[in-house]
């Protein structure tokens, strides 16, 4: 009689080795996505951050603060109080309502009480500015300037 023969064979460990490729393969690129989809959002947080501090100092220091911007269409950088800054991952942003009050491209919120100069542009009222990853398959973000208070609302972008 011969004894049983213990350990895996040359195709048993192929087979083990090939499923564990094609998982590995799904999990790297569902986690590719989620970092492109991180660094979109890290864009638009940077953005929205900055619009609320100038509201905050408008209304703490009673001087007008603005974010502002020169040009149209897909912008890499603005200023936020003159100081110039980037949106990081190579991210863009475009103004696409109520984007221009007094000539001048951006939001300004006005001291005392830190309301947004050009509150009655848009539509609904605010600004709509939509953020783009360089990266096709990664859906915009919408940052939104709500009405007269200058609210600032991070959205999914609907319809782009």
């Amino acid at each position: 009689m011969r004894e049983a023969q213990q350990g895996l064979t040359l195709l048993e460990l192929l087979i083990v080795l090939a499923i564990l490729g094609i998982l590995m393969s799904l999990a790297g690129v569902n986690f590719i996505r989620a970092m492109r989809t991180a660094e979109l959002r890290e864009a638009a947080t940077q953005l929205s951050t900055d619009l609320v501090r100038m509201r905050s100092l408008a209304q703490q220091q009673s001087v007008n603060h603005a974010v502002t911007w020169s040009g149209n269409g897909p912008l890499t950088g603005y200023a936020a109080d003159g100081r110039s800054r980037t949106l990081p991952n190579r991210a863009t942003f475009e103004c696409l309502l109520g984007c221009t009050a007094a000539g001048v491209s951006g939001a300004t919120y006005v001291a005392p009480s830190g309301e947004l100069l050009n509150a009655g542009a848009g539509a609904a009222g605010g600004t709509v500015m939509v953020v783009r990853s360089p990266f096709a398959e990664i859906p915009p973000l919408e940052v939104r300037l709500v009405g007269l208070t200058g609210k600032v609302i991070v959205t999914r972008a609907v319809g782009l």
